[in-house]
This record gives C-alpha cells, structure tokens and sequence, in this order.
C-alpha cells in the first residue's frame, strides 16, 4: 500500500514538473508572437495611414496640374492690369495696334481729367471713320491683347460709297470712351508682346438686305430686259429686239443687266426674266404681242 501511495506521489510530482516545464518552454514563443501580433497590427495602421496619404498626394498633384493648366491659359489668353497709365503710353499702345493690324484706321485720340498721376485710371475718348474690317480688326485686338481696357459708350453710324467698278464700300463712323485699369501688380506695357490674335473675316452688319436700285457700272453694257420686245419664240428659246434696235436670240439662263432668262412659257407664249435690282430677285414677265 505504502509503493501505491509513493509511486501515486511520485507521479503527480513528475506530471506537475512537466506542466511547468511546458508552461517555461511555451512562454517564450507566446510572447513572441504576442510582439509579432502587435507588430502586424501597427504596421496595417501605417500602412491604411499612408494610403490616406498617397490619395492625398494625388489629390494634390491632379490641383497642382488644374492650375498649371489655369496659368497656361491665363498667359495665353487671360487679361492683366495695366501697370501705369498716361495719354503718351495709351496713345502708343493704340498705335502700335493701327500700325500693325489696321493701317487703314486713322483714330481721334482725347484725353481727359488730370493725366500726372500715373497710377490711377484714367479716360480717354477715340473716334474716327473707316471701314468694318479695320474697325473689328482695332476692336478685335484691344478685346483679345492682355492689357486691360475698357470700352463704353460706344455710337456708330455707317455710309455707302461705290467704287468705279460698282462694289459698294461701307465706312463706319465711330465713338466711344475707353478707360485704362491700373494696378501695379501688371506687368510693364514695354514688356508685353503682342499676341497672335485670330481676325476673322468681319460681316457688315450695316449691309441692308433691301436697297434702293443705283445703276452698277458692271451691268451697263448688258442688254437691258426692261426695254426688250418679244418678237416670236419656241420651246427652247425666243427671238427678242433690244433698245438698240438688234434682234437676239436667246436661251433660259442668258444673262442680262441685274439678272438672266428664267424660263419660256410656250403655252402663254411669253417668257420670264429673273431680275435683281434691290437685293432681292424679282420675276419680270414679257408676253408676245397678239397684233
């Protein structure tokens, strides 16, 4: 009975010596994993963190590029102040634009209020005659260039002259006020250049679709369709006696003064001239006479 309990004791003892032995072995690994575990999570912290921080550095460079972009057209297209201001650097402003890009132009040039102080805006007023293509082209330039004018009041009035070969020439008369806009943030007239500007070719707004008829010296020798007599005809054309006194045969689509033969109407037995002595064209019908 006496072994039974000894070996039972001895037992228990190697068992608790085991236990302990494993719980010694096993803390070493457990604490290193329990750094590792640790470890792992700081490290997913820093790294969600620094994903954060790459977006928002994209982020940052797309805005960088936008206002690159923004810059580049500002430079290209944009407007700036101008730096100081008198009537003697407006007037050579101005100039320079006639000089270059509508040597037609001739400009009135006004200046009003104190013109000393150079850092204040100051008022001017222009006013001259010529023709669209120069006026747009003057107006185009002082619009488009980067010095920052201001045009107000604007009155314009036209007038019609023919040529000798008979076009028509339409000069506008115009006045307006225009006013400069100082800062000294803008750059020295001196060192801007100017841009290349794109000029269209500029429609005259003063044309009149409607006119009064004037005699176009490119139409005087053509035969004159008012003054004809229908003398006989056919299908396909008709003999006619002009003002001079001659006989003529003519076709659809022969031209005459202001227009051409339109059709022949064998059935009425009369024939039709298209004309266009307004700006409009207009029918104008001879029928044959029935004596």
């Amino acid at each position: 009975m006496r072994n039974e309990v000894r070996n039972s004791i001895v037992l228990a003892t190697l068992l608790v010596l085991i236990f302990i032995m494993k719980l010694i072995l096993s803390a070493g690994p457990a604490k290193q994993i329990k750094q590792e575990t640790a470890l792992l999570e700081k490290n997913k912290t820093e790294l969600a963190s620094l994903q954060y921080v790459i977006i928002d550095t994209m982020q940052v460079y797309f805005v960088k590029q936008k206002i690159a972009k923004m810059d580049d057209w500002q430079r290209e297209h944009g407007k700036t102040f101008v730096n100081s201001d008198n009537s003697r650097k407006t007037w050579s402003y101005l100039s320079s634009i006639i000089n270059t890009y509508c040597p037609e132009l001739e400009l009135s040039f006004e200046t009003s209020g104190d013109d000393e102080d150079d850092m204040v805006n100051h008022n001017y007023r222009i006013s001259g005659t010529t023709d669209i293509q120069s006026l747009y082209n003057f107006l185009n330039h002082i619009e488009n260039q980067k010095q920052l004018y201001v045009i107000s009041e604007p009155r314009f009035s036209a007038s019609t002259h023919y040529e000798e070969d008979g076009s028509r020439i339409t000069l506008v008369s115009f006045d307006m006020a225009l006013q400069s806009i100082v800062n000294a943030t803008g750059p020295e007239q001196n060192d801007q250049s100017f841009r290349r500007i794109k000029s269209e070719q500029a429609r005259n707004f003063f044309e009149p679709k409607i006119y009064s008829p004037y005699a176009n010296p490119n139409e005087v020798n053509k035969l004159n369709a008012e003054k004809f007599e229908l003398l006989s005809l056919s299908a396909s054309s008709a003999f006619i006696k002009a003002e001079n006194g001659q006989v003529y045969r003519i076709k659809p689509g022969h031209q005459v003064a202001y227009g051409f033969l339109k059709s022949i109407n064998w059935q009425k037995q009369s024939i039709t001239f298209s004309l266009n002595k307004i700006g409009i064209y207009k029918d104008y019908t001879i029928a044959l006479s029935k004596e």
